[in-house]
């Protein structure tokens, strides 16, 4: 698990992925740390989510989506 911190940029990019796939607010917060976190470590990591919406968007935006 990795805590990141929420910051301007982080929720503005929040924004724009609940715009775009009619996330709930946490729901694009969780996939905006991880497009943040994937950068930051420079390869690909997994997106976890049991929510169908979040899990769709996460593979629109290329991640390997694991649905507990």
């Amino acid at each position: 698990m990795v805590t990141v911190d929420v910051t301007d940029a982080l929720a503005r990019r929040a924004g724009d992925l609940a715009d775009r796939f009619t996330l709930r607010g946490f729901d694009a917060i969780h996939l905006s740390a991880a497009l943040w976190l994937r950068a930051e470590l420079g390869r690909p990591i997994e997106f976890w989510a049991s929510d169908q919406r979040l899990e769709a968007a996460a593979k629109r935006e290329r991640f390997t989506a694991v649905n507990p």
